[in-house]
C-alpha cells in the first residue's frame, strides 16, 4: 500500500524519477514505444527500501510522505541505518544531507518536522546488504566466501554425489543469488 501511495504522490511531484527514451524527452517520438514513460519510485524487500528521485528536494518530500504513511501502521525509519546515494553527481556533493522526518518525542505532535543528517554516498548503491553494479566488490565477496568455505567432515570417503550437492547448494546457488552466508544446507 505504501508503494502505491508513493507512486500516486510522486506522479505530481517535480523531480520524481521517470525513465523515458531520449526521443520522448525531446518531444520527437519516432515509434509508439518512444511515448512510453516508466515511473521509478521505490524498491522494497524485508526491512530495506530504496526511494528514487531525480532531485534532493523530491527525495526529501517522498521520504517524508512515506514515513508519515508508515507511521500510521506503527513502522518507524531507522535513521542510524539510513543512507542517501547519488549516481553520476554533477558536482562535488556534500558528505551528508538533511532528511525531514516525523517527531517521536513524547508530548510533541508526530507531524512536527525533525531533520536527520544522513550520509550521502556518490556512485554506489546497496540494497539488502549487497552492493549493486560493483563487479570488483562482488568478485572480492565471492572469492572470500569460497576461500572461507569448508566441507563438513565425514567418516569414510565422501560420495561424489554428496560433494556435488554441497557445492551446488552452498556455493553455486549463493554465487548466483548474490546472498553470502557462512552456513550450508543439504
Amino acid at each position: 500500500m505504501g508503494h502505491r501511495y508513493l507512486n500516486d504522490v510522486a506522479s505530481s511531484t517535480p523531480g520524481a524519477l521517470t525513465l523515458s527514451s531520449s526521443s520522448c524527452s525531446c518531444d520527437d517520438p519516432h515509434l509508439p514505444d518512444d511515448l512510453i514513460k516508466l515511473p521509478v519510485r521505490m524498491t522494497e524487500a524485508t526491512d530495506d527500501s530504496l526511494i528514487f528521485a531525480f532531485t534532493i528536494s523530491a527525495l526529501q518530500t517522498l521520504c517524508l510522505l512515506e514515513e508519515c504513511f508508515q507511521y500510521a501502521y506503527g513502522w518507524l525509519t531507522n535513521w542510524l541505518k539510513t543512507v542517501a546515494y547519488v549516481l553520476s553527481p554533477s558536482a562535488q556533493e556534500p558528505e551528508t544531507i538533511s532528511m525531514p522526518s516525523i517527531t517521536l518525542t513524547a508530548g510533541v505532535s508526530p507531524m512536527v518536522i525533525t531533520n536527520h543528517d544522513v550520509p550521502l554516498l556518490a556512485n554506489e548503491l546497496e540494497f539488502l546488504r549487497v552492493k549493486i553494479d560493483d563487479a570488483a566488490y562482488r568478485y572480492r565477496e565471492l572469492r572470500d566466501f569460497i576461500d572461507a568455505f569448508t566441507f563438513p567432515k565425514f567418516i569414510g570417503p565422501t560420495p561424489i554425489t554428496l560433494i556435488r550437492k554441497i557445492v551446488m547448494q552452498s556455493i553455486v546457488s549463493r554465487a548466483l543469488s548474490g546472498t553470502m552466508s557462512d552456513s550450508w544446507r543439504l
